[in-house]
């Protein structure tokens, strides 16, 4: 399924762009076949048809929703995380890029002080 496209957003992404496109492409031919109130009328049918497509979509993705599926949360450990690597980072970089306090002696990292 994605043999064109590095992940599934992107996909989607391809597939939303056409989408729109041809509801452009539309509008640029109806307004050179059709006086403009005609135009108007047929491209705004062509647009509620895209949203209804849209609306049959919904129920499904909330279905996904309330079983507490998520492309967000993973079901499962990515094979490609590395422990030893994560661990390595949380050791030597995240100390170096952790904010700081400018005033050492002060309890708030806030560049601000109270009048």
């Amino acid at each position: 399924m994605y043999r064109h496209f590095p992940t599934r957003d992107a996909l989607l992404e391809a597939v939303y762009r056409t989408e729109v496109e041809k509801l452009a492409a539309a509008e640029r031919k109806l307004a050179q076949d059709l006086s403009p109130i005609e135009a108007l009328r047929a491209w705004m049918l062509l647009f509620i048809d895209h949203i209804a497509a849209k609306q049959l979509i919904a129920p499904a993705l909330n279905t996904f929703v309330q079983l507490g599926w998520s492309p967000q949360r993973p079901t499962g450990r990515a094979i490609e995380r590395d422990e030893q690597a994560i661990a390595q980072w949380k050791r030597k970089r995240w100390p170096e890029i952790k904010k700081k306090p400018k005033n050492k002696g002060s309890s708030s990292s806030s560049s601000t002080k109270a009048g």
